[in-house]
């Protein structure tokens, strides 16, 4: 919920599934469209997570089980890439919020660096998943049609209560 909060101030209007489900199928569609590609480089690289050999503890509640096991392997970080590519989608549906969701994304992949759980080139690398990945589909009709649905319902939403002033 406060993850859905804080997309929602930066999108200067309340997302749910009831009052805009064309938006959130489409987010949805977004980190199915980015897993494989962040899982495949996970599996191939198979890279430990900052913490991994550490005394320091990560803020991340599933690096305390099993050693961070919950939690894959670090590289590229699909928390950097899904944030990104959310702001970069979210943008295009509403181009006036573009600098605070790019800010949204952004700040998705640098607390995972703050939490100890990637290393700062996992989440650089899970930022250009997400950007090839959203210029694979941008100019596809399909997308295109699914952020105009997206943005009418948007436009309908009412305004997010309790956001910081930006």
């Amino acid at each position: 919920p406060a993850f859905v909060q804080q997309l929602s101030c930066a999108l200067g209007a309340k997302i749910n599934p009831e009052t805009t489900p064309a938006t959130m199928a489409l987010l949805r569609r977004a980190g199915g469209d980015l897993a494989p590609a962040v899982n495949i480089a996970k599996n191939f690289y198979k890279r430990p997570r900052p913490f991994a050999n550490s005394r320091e503890k990560a803020c991340d509640p599933d690096a305390a089980i099993d050693g961070g096991k919950a939690l894959g392997y670090s590289f590229p970080s699909g928390h950097a890439a899904v944030g990104w590519f959310w702001g970069l989608i979210l943008a295009d549906i509403r181009p006036e919020r573009a600098a605070p969701l790019l800010k949204f994304g952004k700040a998705t992949g640098d607390l995972r660096i703050a939490c100890r759980v990637h290393w700062l080139s996992d989440v650089t690398y899970g930022r250009v998943f997400a950007t090839g990945i959203y210029q694979a589909i941008a100019d596809r009709a399909e997308y295109k049609a699914d952020v105009a649905r997206a943005r009418t319902e948007i436009n309908l939403a009412p305004v997010p209560e309790g956001c910081p002033a930006s």
